[in-house]
């Protein structure tokens, strides 16, 4: 059986494809809010002919969308493009340990990052998802989802920045040479990159003190791979965490099919 896997951000979407526990193909594209479920299924039925995979092997889906009125659409789609009904996951509903105010607020893919964190490392776990948001998620030792913290993320930051200032010029974010930037490019590299990081580190830090444990800190979402080099706390990069814990929702909490 193929599961589909589609986490909706608010910026970008990721496109999972799994057979059995095994991630074959995955896509990033940007989400479309005003699309509709027709667009949205030539889009990723497109992006599965890339790799030779016919609607038809589409079986199971699992959705993660932290974007309201996309949610019909996308169930919708599900159904009509490839006839089964999606599996939304609505954490509070799953019986998982949350200690969050009120449980209903918390975002599916930060339940699905927890998730994952507990099946594929050790625990107590923090998970830094970089997205339109950047957010910092606590697992404790026995698996509870804590909670944790929400920043702005590093391309709306970067954007706002632009949008505000009369001078300052666009560059490519990449890690830096040194913190002392000598040019006005060097300074905004600076800025970005070593000032996410220690905010970042900052922040892990924080949560391990309130933990009284060494959690072992994982980073995902699409910035994850350019802080994590200059990071003085992030040990793991995960691109596919998200995902992961999806189908792992999925396969202990959908119901029976056929």
């Amino acid at each position: 059986m193929s599961l589909l896997a589609l986490d909706v951000g608010n910026t970008s979407t990721m496109v999972g494809l799994f057979d059995a526990a095994d991630l074959v193909a995955r896509w990033r594209v940007e989400t479309r809010r005003a699309a509709t479920s027709d667009e949205y299924a030539f889009l990723i039925t497109g992006l599965m002919r890339m790799v030779d995979r016919p609607a038809s092997d589409v079986q199971a889906c699992v959705l993660s969308c932290v974007v309201p009125p996309l949610l019909p659409r996308l169930e919708e789609m599900v159904q009509t493009a490839f006839g089964c009904e999606a599996f939304t996951i609505r954490p509070a509903e799953l019986g998982i340990p949350i200690e969050y105010h009120p449980p209903t607020a918390v975002g599916s893919d930060r339940v699905a990052n927890a998730v994952a964190a507990a099946e594929l490392y050790s625990l107590p776990a923090v998970i830094v998802d970089f997205g339109t948001t950047t957010t910092v998620d606590v697992v404790s030792e026995s698996g509870a989802y804590l909670g944790g913290a929400i920043a702005p993320g590093i391309e709306a930051s970067v954007a706002a920045m632009y949008a505000n200032t009369a001078r300052l010029p666009r560059v490519d974010i990449r890690p830096p040479a040194a913190a002392i930037g000598r040019s006005t490019e060097e300074s905004i590299r600076s800025g970005v990159v070593f000032g996410f990081a220690a905010q970042v580190d900052g922040l892990v830090r924080r949560c391990a003190a309130e933990l009284a444990a060494r959690p072992v800190v994982i980073a995902t979402g699409g910035q994850a791979r350019l802080i994590a080099t200059v990071s003085e706390t992030i040990q793991h990069i995960d691109e596919t965490l998200t995902l992961h814990g999806m189908r792992l929702l999925y396969d202990r909490h959908s119901p029976p099919t056929g």
